[in-house]
């Protein structure tokens, strides 16, 4: 890049921002909800109510400005145009990071602003007197010293570069200059060394500003248009889960309810979604939610959720029955489905480890189903095997759900975590979040290098502890702590564990008072004091004042242990040091790299009834957002014992095959409902022995197999068939291989 810059060619270099996706994203869901029609060049730059969040420091998701350090900048410099926004992007940096307390000062006329020359105020006037931007630099020597703009532009590229030879011959021709204009030498000397050290942080005002623009413009697309906003950044996010985190815990702190999965109301993407009436009340105060997207669940592709999609058309699922018919489950893979059951898109159906007991099944039913349909079997009753009113789909109840204790409330917010990277059900933090906003001073998310050596009162829930001793034997602690927003490594020294370690325990609910430190360029903490997390705990704790932040970057907090304590020397050490650093925070993989889309348009999904006593599988009650089920229009079948000690079983050591004939009715939806009832029958005895359905057709002769079921041979189903069917409806076929019926003969003596 320095030589084609020598030879004379212009360098440019191309920025790849996600955020300018995000931006159009919520514009096309703005349009679609609102009828109001943005782009990059109609977004307003001037909205007070932009600025109004920007200074209120709830900037999570705002381009540039959502890391923990400027969010304290704005809270306190409290821009009101663009022009501060400018300045602030281009000096929160190392070198004019010190300069800030003096910019907002200046700013409030709480600090007087002074030139070193009357020819500087309209140069620094906007940034009160303190040179932020290498066209300051330009313009100064331009103005004081008699340079043209070609010799402006190369002082600023020897300040930039530091070259002493460069530095130099430029002081003499800035002084010079200047002397001829009438200046004084030595004022001309103490410029020129304001510009050497400029040269650590000097920054193009037009890169600052075009930062600034999409930051006062995403702030603008946040502050009016929360729901489209949060939704589109969810979307391009939803595969770096801390990010992901983050948003949703905004959304929540912004009244906007988060909904989980659904197999039957998700797309592929995030969508919004209209609430009933009774959802918005307490702290939901929008009428319209974000709807998780299926794609968003980990393991879980967007070709799975299109066939899943597709399969659903307009018409939800009204049972598992429903829904495996419908979906060829061979192209959705077992582990997808898994996981959209464990993150909750199943919840209408059952309870999650129902469901999850009930994945063979519905993929083996599905299967069938659907190799049947390959073949034409389904046209057996006359093509009328299709959508039925009840159900949408071919609807035969022939999925039972297994009896399963329901899992803990531990257990599904783990899998929420892991498969979601967020908390969508009750965290036990939720209930104390409130209580802890005047008394902590940080959330876990808000917790970076910037802050190393500042004091800080955090709380979270115990996620792993490791117990390690000092060279002296005293034990030690490192802990990681997690909150709704994120997770930090907390170091207990031995003074600090001895006090503390009878309450560390997993899933401990823990305050923490100590300072930031930093390991491998992450933010932790080296704890003071640690409690339990309680009511009366959160209490007796008085925050911390950080009104004044050190802006110089205070020393580090000394580290307990050097990377080897002093008393151990060679392998010993090199061995041993490793151990006290603080456990990572995650130990999830990277992000994949961001996949851009072309926008998709989600429809905000019209409210939902409000079902009186909405049909469902489980005893569990309904959560809050599910939809109505249709109840099935007969009962199903009572499944049988799956062994029957009164009637004896037929040879059990051999293999049969069950041929079962289904005379018609007349009536196709009867003959529908009563092959699904036969096939719970048979297929509710637990055995090896195969069976099949014959269907008479004219003259012809239907036969339908399941390949992936088995039975148990026995009298007792026998004669529940027959009774059901007629007689001789069954013909039992011994499919035991000649060798192994001749032994079994003769060890029968029969």
């Amino acid at each position: 890049m320095q030589i084609v810059t020598e030879i004379g060619l212009l360098k440019v270099d191309f920025l790849g921002l996600a955020t300018l996706t995000v931006m159009q994203r919520a514009a096309v869901l703005i349009e679609k909800h609102h009828g109001v029609t943005f782009n990059l060049a109609t977004i307003p730059t001037d909205d007070p109510d932009a600025f109004k969040l920007l200074a209120s420091g709830a900037v999570q998701g705002v381009f540039q400005v959502e890391g923990p350090g400027m969010r304290r900048i704005l809270q306190e410099n409290k821009p009101t145009r663009l022009e501060h926004i400018i300045a602030l992007v281009a000096l929160y940096r190392p070198g004019p990071l010190e300069y800030i307390p003096n910019y907002i000062r200046r700013m409030h006329g709480e600090e007087e602003i002074k030139y070193k020359a009357p020819q500087l105020e309209p140069i620094l006037k906007e940034t009160y007197g303190i040179f932020v931007y290498q066209e300051q630099l330009m313009r100064t020597a331009m103005d004081l010293a008699g340079y043209t703009a070609t010799d402006a532009d190369k002082l600023r590229k020897a300040v930039a570069k530091k070259k002493k030879d460069d530095l130099l011959k430029q002081r003499e021709k800035f002084v010079g200059g200047g002397v001829k204009k009438g200046l004084n030498e030595r004022l001309l000397n103490e410029i020129f060394d304001d510009f050497e050290a400029f040269a650590r942080y000097g920054f193009p005002k037009g890169h600052a500003a075009d930062y600034a623009v999409v930051t006062v413009q995403t702030a603008y697309l946040k502050s009016k248009y929360p729901v489209e906003y949060i939704t589109a950044l969810l979307s391009v996010s939803c595969g770096d889960t801390d990010k992901a985190s983050g948003y949703v815990a905004d959304a929540t702190a912004l009244g906007i309810k988060i909904l989980p999965p659904s197999i039957n109301w998700s797309g592929i993407d995030f969508g919004m979604e209209k609430l009933p009436a009774h959802e918005v009340k307490g702290k939901i105060t929008h009428d319209v939610g974000i709807r998780f997207g299926l794609a968003a669940v980990k393991n879980v592709g967007e070709g799975p959720v299109q066939t899943i999609i597709t399969a659903r058309g307009e018409k939800p699922f009204a049972s598992l029955d429903d829904f495996a018919r419908r979906v060829d489950l061979r192209q959705v893979n077992r582990r997808a489905l898994e996981c959209l059951v464990k993150a909750g898109a199943f919840d209408e159906f059952g309870h999650r480890n129902q469901l999850l007991q009930a994945v063979d099944s519905m993929v083996s039913l599905s299967a069938e189903h659907h190799r049947a349909q390959d073949v034409g079997q389904m046209s057996l009753f006359g093509g009328l095997m299709g959508p039925t009113p009840a159900s949408g789909g071919f609807a035969l109840n022939t999925l039972a759900l297994p009896r399963a204790d329901e899992p803990s409330a531990k257990e599904m917010l783990s899998w929420e975590k892991d498969l979601l990277g967020c908390f969508l059900g009750e965290h036990p933090l939720h209930r104390l979040a409130q209580t802890l906003d005047s008394k902590i001073t940080h959330s876990l998310n808000d917790l970076d290098p910037s802050l190393k050596g500042q004091p800080v009162v955090i709380a979270g829930m115990i996620n792993s502890i490791r117990v390690r001793q000092t060279k002296k034997g005293d034990p030690f602690a490192f802990i990681t702590i997690e909150d709704l927003g994120g997770q930090v490594d907390v170091t207990l020294f031995p003074r600090v564990y001895e006090g503390v370690k009878a309450l560390l325990t997993t899933d401990t609910l823990v305050l923490v008072r100590g300072k930031v430190d930093t390991y491998n360029d992450k933010a932790n903490v080296l704890a003071d004091e640690v409690r339990e997390y309680s009511l009366d705990a959160v209490a007796n704790v008085e925050p911390v004042a950080l009104n004044e932040v050190d802006w110089s970057r205070v020393e580090a907090v000394d580290n307990f242990f050097p990377s080897a304590p002093p008393e151990w020397t060679g392998d010993e050490a090199a061995e041993a040091a490793p151990d006290f650093a603080p456990a990572p925070a995650s130990e999830m993989p990277a992000a994949p790299p961001l996949t851009l889309r072309p926008p998709t348009v989600e429809a905000v999904a019209p409210a939902r009834p409000e079902p009186a006593t909405p049909a469902r599988v489980s005893e569990s009650p309904a959560p809050a957002y599910a939809k109505p089920v249709v109840a099935p229009s007969t009962p199903p079948p009572t499944t049988p014992p799956a062994t029957v000690a009164e009637e004896p079983d037929l040879a059990a050591d051999l293999v049969y095959h069950l041929e079962i004939t289904l005379p018609r009715s007349g009536n196709n939806e009867d003959d529908i409902r009563r092959l699904g009832e036969i096939h719970k029958l048979v297929s509710g005895y637990a055995g090896h022995d195969t069976f099949s359905v014959i269907v008479p057709r004219g003259s012809a002769r239907v036969q339908i197999d399941f390949p992936n079921d088995k039975t148990k041979c026995n009298k007792l189903l026998i004669k529940q068939l027959e009774q059901r069917l007629g007689s001789h409806s069954v013909r039992v076929i011994n499919k035991t291989p000649p060798d192994a019926r001749e032994k079994w003969r003769k060890q029968a003596g029969t």
